[in-house]
C-alpha cells in the first residue's frame, strides 16, 4: 500500500497517528526494533567467543561435537531472525518517508498531536537509527550486510527532500563518523576474494557516500557544513571513490583496469 510514495495512504497513516493519544503504535514498533536489535548485536559480538569455545570442546570430547554444533546454529538462527525483524522495520519506516513526505520525516523524530505540541510519550525514531549504525558499524559482515543495506537506505530516504531537522539530529548522533568507520574499515578483507563480496562492499560503501551527500542537500548555514566537514576524512573518501570504480570496472564491466 505505502509503496512508490503512495501519499493518499501515507495521509491516512499520519492521521492515525495524530489520533493515538497514547502513541501506542509508534511506541509498540520502537519496542520490537529495541528488542530485536539487542538480540542481534548480542549475538553477533558473542558469536566468534562461542563458535570458538564450541569447538575447543568439541576436540575434548568427539562425541559431542554434535550437539555443540546445533547449539551454535540454533543461537545464529536466533540472530539471523532478528536481523529480518529488524530489516522489516526499517523498510516499513523507509516506506513511510518514501517520496519525501516531510511531514511523516518530522512525525518520526518528534511525535505531536494535531496542534504541534510534543506528546509525553515520545520517540526519536531518526538519532537512534543513527545510534543503530554506529553500533551496527563495528560489526559488520558478509553474513549481516542485509541489515545494513536497509538500515542506510531508511536513513538516506529519512533526510533527503531535504529534512533539515532529520539531518540535523543525524549529524548530532555522529552519523559522520559512523560513515567513516565503514569506509575505512569494514569489508577490507572481503575484496578480490569473491565477486560477491566486491559487489556487496561497493554497495555499502556508496550508500554510505550518498547518506554523506544527503546530510548536506539544501543546506546553506556554514556553522552546519562545518560541523560535517570538520568529521569528514576526505583522503579516504577519495580512496574510496577510486576502489568502488575499480571493483564497477572489473566486477561490473569485466574490464582490466590498470592501477597505478
Amino acid at each position: 500500500i505505502l509503496s512508490g510514495g503512495n501519499l493518499v495512504a501515507q495521509g491516512r497513516f499520519l492521521e492515525f497517528l495524530f489520533e493515538d493519544d497514547g502513541n501506542n503504535l509508534l511506541f509498540k514498533l520502537k519496542e520490537q526494533l529495541l528488542h530485536h536489535f539487542e538480540i542481534f548485536m548480542r549475538n553477533e559480538r558473542n558469536s566468534n567467543r562461542r563458535t570458538r569455545r564450541t569447538v575447543t570442546q568439541a576436540r575434548r570430547s568427539q562425541s559431542g561435537l554434535f550437539s555443540s554444533l546445533t547449539t551454535i546454529d540454533e543461537h545464529k538462527e536466533e540472530g539471523r531472525t532478528s536481523m529480518e525483524t529488524c530489516t522489516k522495520i526499517l523498510r516499513f519506516i523507509q516506506l513511510l518517508f518514501e517520496g519525501h513526505n516531510l511531514a511523516l520525516q518530522n512525525y518520526l523524530r518528534d511525535q505531536t498531536n494535531s496542534q504541534g505540541v510534543s506528546r509525553s510519550k515520545n520517540f526519536n525514531f531518526i538519532s537512534f537509527m543513527g545510534e543503530m549504525l554506529r553500533q551496527y558499524s563495528g560489526i559488520l559482515s558478509e553474513d549481516n550486510a542485509m541489515l545494513g543495506h536497509q538500515l542506510l537506505d531508511t536513513l538516506i530516504d529519512s533526510v533527503q527532500g531535504p529534512c533539515h531537522e532529520n539531518q540535523l539530529a543525524l549529524t548530532r548522533a555522529k552519523i559522520v563518523d559512523s560513515c567513516m568507520d565503514i569506509l575505512e574499515h569494514k569489508f577490507e578483507k572481503f575484496y578480490a576474494i569473491r565477486q560477491r563480496h566486491s559487489i556487496q562492499s561497493a554497495y555499502i560503501q556508496r550508500q554510505c557516500s550518498q547518506l554523506l551527500l544527503s546530510l548536506l542537500e539544501g543546506q546553506e548555514t556554514s556553522e552546519f557544513h562545518e560541523r560535517v566537514a570538520n568529521n569528514l576524512e576526505f583522503d579516504l573518501i577519495r580512496d574510496r571513490l577510486i576502489s568502488i570504480y575499480n571493483e564497477f570496472v572489473e566486477v561490473g564491466l569485466g574490464m582490466v583496469y590498470e592501477k597505478n
